[in-house]
């Protein structure tokens, strides 16, 4: 994105959101024909890259700094507008539903561990609820080093966790998390892949 509809907080009371559901035809339709004889996850419910898009990045890290109010009101609205969605890819013949938002950089979390239970765990855990109680799986996709949410996306339900599987180390990953989640190993993309 080049603008941001919600750079500016004043902005927040008028927004319209867009239809939740638009899209979902196009998405059954495409389940309708695939081959159900594999495992078929679809992908939805970011959050993290969401507020980017909405707000710009430097804004999002400064709201989190700030603790703004706002910011809680936008993740509920998030939080709502994927709830709706959710609700109707999980009537599909699934087997679950693929989350992703980048969490890390080279070596940490973009936000403080604390911070990311504050404003993110709880709106993740609602979602995942949803995705555990229709009997489905839950993925999460995160690039970046981010060992340290593993054991809170475990605690509120995820099933597999895809990873950048060389950046975190494969034993660290089999000794902290072995037999807990599935590890969904990744294709090398800092060296294997560049080079």
């Amino acid at each position: 994105p080049v603008t941001h509809p919600l750079a500016s907080w004043e902005n927040l009371k008028s927004y319209q959101f867009p239809d939740p559901i638009k899209d979902i035809e196009d998405i059954q339709d495409a389940v309708s024909k695939a081959d159900h004889d594999r495992y078929m996850l679809v992908g939805d419910g970011g959050i993290w890259h969401r507020l980017h898009a909405l707000r710009g990045f430097e804004k999002v890290m400064m709201d989190i700094i700030q603790s703004r109010r706002e910011l809680v009101v936008l993740i509920h609205k998030l939080i709502d507008f994927n709830l709706k969605r959710l609700k109707c890819l999980l009537e599909f013949d699934i087997d679950g539903v693929m989350f992703g938002d980048d969490w890390g950089t080279q070596g940490r979390l973009m936000i403080r561990l604390e911070q990311w239970r504050r404003y993110f765990k709880p709106a993740y855990k609602s979602m995942f609820d949803l995705v555990r109680r229709r009997g489905k799986h839950v993925f999460f996709h995160s690039d970046g080093y981010v060992a340290d949410i593993i054991p809170d996306l475990i605690e509120i339900g995820i099933n597999a966790v895809n990873v950048q599987v060389s950046l975190i180390g494969i034993e660290k990953l089999s000794q902290k998390f072995g037999g807990k989640v599935c590890i969904a190993a990744d294709v090398d993309r800092q060296h294997v892949l560049p080079f």
